[in-house]
């Protein structure tokens, strides 16, 4: 699955998507290169250069590329389950009651708002979904979630576990983490934080 223009997508998955061949990646967000060659004109999720000097931005990049993915379905990549390139923004990825992932979550965007801020990427676990795979704004209590692989993404990936039990192991570089009260993390992970970042559990 890849979102490779354009702003505000929306991803629903409920199904299973595997791309196990070499440097297989599930889900893709990436915009690309211009095959002129990237001095030509760049373009991404608030980017826009010639010759690497900023100009005027179109609308159509004036949002993130992906507003909201909703995972309820299975995700498996030899590379990555999921991977954000430099210049593609997701503002929020659901990860949802029987969701898998087989493969890193990978994020390489880094890039601030007008005020200088970062722009993060929710990375959510625990969030109840609806009938429809769709997420909502109630916790889940009854969800239960384990990963063995790796979380990268030391200048976007901001992990918020909502509800429910989340288990992991592997190696996460994150800008920052959140655990709220009523959410269990159970880990033998080592941790990256940003040092802008932290990480807090309520």
């Amino acid at each position: 699955v890849m979102f490779t223009y354009g702003k505000d997508h929306t991803f629903t998955h409920r199904g299973d998507v595997e791309a196990l061949g070499a440097k297989g990646i599930a889900a893709s967000f990436d915009f690309g290169h211009n095959a002129l060659g990237d001095n030509t004109e760049y373009r991404g999720s608030y980017i826009r250069e010639h010759a690497f000097t900023q100009i005027p931005m179109l609308s159509e990049l004036m949002g993130p590329l992906v507003k909201k993915a909703d995972i309820t379905g299975r995700l498996a990549g030899t590379d990555a389950s999921i991977y954000i390139s430099e210049n593609a923004y997701v503002d929020t990825i659901n990860i949802m009651g029987n969701a898998q992932l087989s493969g890193n979550v990978v994020s390489q965007y880094n890039q601030v708002d007008d005020d200088n801020k970062p722009r993060l990427t929710a990375l959510t676990f625990g969030v109840k979904a609806d009938e429809n795979g769709q997420s909502t704004n109630q916790a889940d209590n009854a969800f239960k979630f384990s990963y063995d692989d790796n979380i990268v993404g030391l200048n976007n990936l901001s992990l918020q576990l909502a509800g429910g039990t989340t288990q992991f192991s592997g190696h996460h570089a994150i800008y920052e983490a959140h655990v709220a009260s009523g959410a269990s993390l159970i880990s033998s992970s080592t941790y990256q934080i940003n040092p802008d970042g932290a990480f807090i559990n309520e």
